[in-house]
């Protein structure tokens, strides 16, 4: 006698559950039956990241690398340099928060 590998389990939901469940598992890049067996086996599934969410994360990276040449400026005591660094951070931040913004 061969074993099912698989069971189909079907449960009701109201029409605003059932655009919730879809939405989520969309956007945790996962379908909704993938995404109901993970929530009920206790898992947490992480959101996915949009394009503008990445683009936003590798302006962020960009800062941090200029706020830690200016913490070395600070360090070394190149002020010349470092009012020089924070200009340019200054305008790299206003820039993405316009674009954020918009």
């Amino acid at each position: 006698m061969k074993k099912r590998k698989y069971f189909r389990i079907t449960f009701s939901c109201s029409e605003d559950e059932l655009r919730a469940i879809r939405q989520t598992a969309a956007d945790c890049g996962m379908s909704m039956s993938m995404y109901c067996k993970k929530v009920v086996l206790g898992f947490k599934p992480k959101y996915r990241l949009s394009e503008e969410d990445i683009s936003l994360m590798q302006e962020v990276r960009k800062v941090k690398a200029d706020l830690q040449r200016i913490a070395n400026y600070f360090k070394y005591g190149n002020h010349q340099l470092l009012m020089e660094e924070l200009a340019k951070v200054i305008s790299k931040l206003k820039t993405a928060l316009y674009d954020c913004n918009r």
